[in-house]
């Protein structure tokens, strides 16, 4: 059920409701709006491009975010559909600056999980 944009065969469509998570491997660059699944991407090293061409309706909508962009946002924002084009033409590289400083701050690492849980339980 994953579609493509009929003038962007490389650029799918994952169904609502769905696992994307084991897509995400194979995903060259992310492209989400408000979702926390960038942070999950953080750990990827690859672009995360923020579709945010709604952002004034959605603040509106649901008032502030809970989360500040500058603990959010770790690559390109596009807010028009021609910015989005753009930064996909220029193969967006991934802004490892802010990708370094929100993995730090949220100490976001690429170590096995199980350890440390295993650590924390036992102690």
């Amino acid at each position: 059920n994953v579609q493509t944009l009929p003038s962007h065969p490389h650029i799918y469509l994952y169904p609502s409701g769905k696992n994307i998570y084991p897509w995400l491997a194979d995903a060259e660059t992310l492209i989400t709006d408000y979702s926390s699944i960038a942070y999950d991407f953080l750990l990827a090293d690859k672009p995360i491009i923020y579709f945010q061409y709604d952002k004034q309706d959605y603040l509106k909508l649901r008032g502030n975010t809970l989360v500040s962009d500058s603990d959010f946002i770790a690559g390109e924002v596009a807010l028009t559909i021609d910015e989005l084009l753009r930064l996909l033409t220029d193969s967006a590289a991934a802004n490892t600056e802010l990708v370094s400083a929100l993995r730090d701050k949220f100490l976001l690492g690429n170590k096995p999980a199980c350890p440390l849980i295993l650590e924390e339980v036992r102690s």
